[in-house]
C-alpha cells in the first residue's frame, strides 16, 4: 500500500509540474502594458459594494478622488450592503458630487437573497451612466493612474472584460507572509490563465467590464443563488460569448493593494468562502485543475503519514529508497517548480525578498490546501457578520 501512495504522489507531481511550467510560460508571454498619452473618451463608473467598511471607506474615496482622469467622465457609486456601522453616513458626509450612494436597505430586505454582493453590484451597474464598469473592494487602495491606465488599455484593445493585478499587503507576521505568498501565486496563475486561454480566473478587487457585456449575459442571473463568485462566475458567463474579449492588463500602474486578514481564523474563513463556489464554476476546464492540486497535496499528506507508519525501504520496480527520502525529493521538486514560477511574479509585485520564507511554509501550505478545500465544500462559513447555511 505504501509504495502505491508514493508512486501516486510522484505521478501527480509530474502532472502538477507540467501545469506550473505551463503557467510560467503564460506569465512570461503576457506583455507589460505602458499607458499611451491620449485624450480619453470613455465614461467610467466605479461600482463598489461595501459592507461594514467604516474603517476603510474614507481612505478609498480619497484615493478615487485623486485619480488623474477627467472628472466629467468619472462617477463613483458606493452601494451600502446593509452595513451595521457608519459606512453610509461617512459616504454622505464626504460631500462630493461625483460620489453616488445607494443603500440596499432601500432596495431589498436582508432576507431577500443569499448573494448580497452580487445584488449590490448589479444594482450599482443598473444605475450607472458609464459604458465601462470598474469594480474594487472598499478596503483596497488604487494608485492615481489606475483609471486612466485602464481606459488607455480599453480604448486600444476594446475588450469586454479586463482582469488586473491585486497585491496583498500586511504585517510581517507568519499569517501575513503566508497569505502574501499564497495570494501572489494565485495572481500569477490568474495572469497565465488569461494569457493561455486554458482556465479563466479573476479577482473582483480589480476588474473592469463593459456595461454592454454585463447586460448581454443578464448580469448575475443564473448564479444569483450563490453567495460568492461575483467575479469568476461573471467572467465565465462573458467567456461563453467570446473568451478572446477577456484580456489581462499587466501594468504596475493598475496594481490594487488589498490588506491580508489579521488572524488565521479570518484567513481560513475567507478561503472557505472562495472554495465554496468551486462546484458552481461554469468553466469546465477549471475543475480538473482544482482536482489535480487537491489530489496532489492530499497524497503528500498521505505520504507523510505513511512515513511514520513505516520507515522501511520502498521497493519500487526499479530501485529501493527510504520513504522519508522519497517524500523529501517530491516536496523539494514541488518547491523548485513553484519558485521558478514565482520569481518573475514576485519581481513584478516587488516582493522577491519574501520568497525566502516560501520553502519553510510548504508544510503549512500543503495542509491548508486540503483543509480549505474540504471545509469549503461544507458550505458553512462566516464573513462580515453573515453566516452561510
Amino acid at each position: 500500500m505504501i509504495p502505491v501512495i508514493f508512486i501516486t504522489a510522484f505521478l501527480l507531481f509530474i502532472a502538477y509540474a507540467v501545469l506550473m511550467l505551463y503557467y510560467a510560460a503564460g506569465w512570461s508571454k503576457t506583455p507589460s502594458y505602458f499607458p499611451e498619452q491620449q485624450l480619453p473618451q470613455t465614461a467610467v463608473s466605479i461600482v463598489i459594494a461595501a459592507r461594514n467598511e467604516a474603517s476603510h471607506i474614507v481612505e478609498l474615496l480619497q484615493a478615487l478622488q485623486q485619480q488623474d482622469y477627467p472628472k466629467a467622465l468619472l462617477e463613483i457609486i458606493i452601494v451600502d450592503d446593509h452595513s451595521d456601522d457608519d459606512t453610509a453616513a461617512l459616504v454622505r458626509a464626504h460631500g462630493d458630487a461625483s460620489v453616488q450612494l445607494i443603500c440596499m436597505s432601500d432596495v431589498m430586505n436582508k432576507t431577500d437573497s443569499k448573494a448580497f454582493k452580487k445584488m449590490a453590484i448589479a444594482t450599482g451597474v443598473a444605475q450607472s451612466a458609464g459604458s465601462l464598469i470598474i469594480t474594487t473592494d472598499a478596503d483596497c487602495r488604487p494608485g492615481p493612474s489606475w483609471v486612466s491606465t485602464i481606459v488607455s488599455y480599453y480604448e486600444k484593445h476594446h475588450p469586454s472584460m479586463i482582469v488586473m493585478p491585486v497585491h496583498m499587503t500586511g504585517e510581517n507576521t507568519l499569517v501575513g507572509i503566508f497569505q502574501h505568498l499564497d495570494f501572489m501565486c494565485m495572481q500569477g496563475i490568474t495572469t497565465a490563465s488569461i494569457q493561455q486561454r486554458f482556465t479563466m480566473m479573476c479577482n473582483g478587487a480589480n476588474l473592469a467590464y463593459t456595461k454592454k457585456a454585463f447586460e448581454a449575459v443578464d448580469g448575475f442571473q443564473g448564479v444569483d443563488t450563490i453567495a460568492s463568485g461575483d467575479d469568476m462566475m461573471l467572467m465565465h458567463k462573458i467567456a461563453k460569448l467570446d473568451s478572446n474579449k477577456i484580456m489581462y492588463l499587466k501594468s504596475k500602474e493598475v496594481i490594487i493593494n488589498t490588506p491580508a486578514e489579521k488572524t488565521w481564523r479570518q484567513f481560513l474563513q475567507q478561503r472557505m468562502r472562495w472554495a465554496s463556489k468551486s462546484t458552481a464554476y461554469q468553466d469546465s476546464s477549471l475543475m480538473p485543475i482544482l482536482a489535480l492540486v487537491f489530489a496532489f497535496n492530499l497524497m503528500l499528506i498521505a505520504s507523510f503519514i505513511s512515513c511514520f507508519l513505516s520507515d522501511d525501504l520502498l521497493a519500487l520496480p526499479w530501485f529501493e529508497v527510504s520513504a522519508w527520502y522519497a517524500l523529501s525529493f517530491i516536496v523539494g521538486m514541488k518547491i523548485l517548480v513553484e519558485v521558478l514560477f514565482l520569481i518573475p511574479v514576485s519581481r513584478f509585485f516587488g516582493s522577491t525578498q519574501k520568497l525566502f520564507f516560501f520553502p519553510f511554509l510548504q508544510p503549512l501550505h500543503i495542509l491548508y490546501i486540503v483543509v480549505a478545500a474540504i471545509l469549503g465544500q461544507s458550505g458553512s462559513y462566516s464573513w462580515k457578520g453573515r453566516h452561510s447555511p
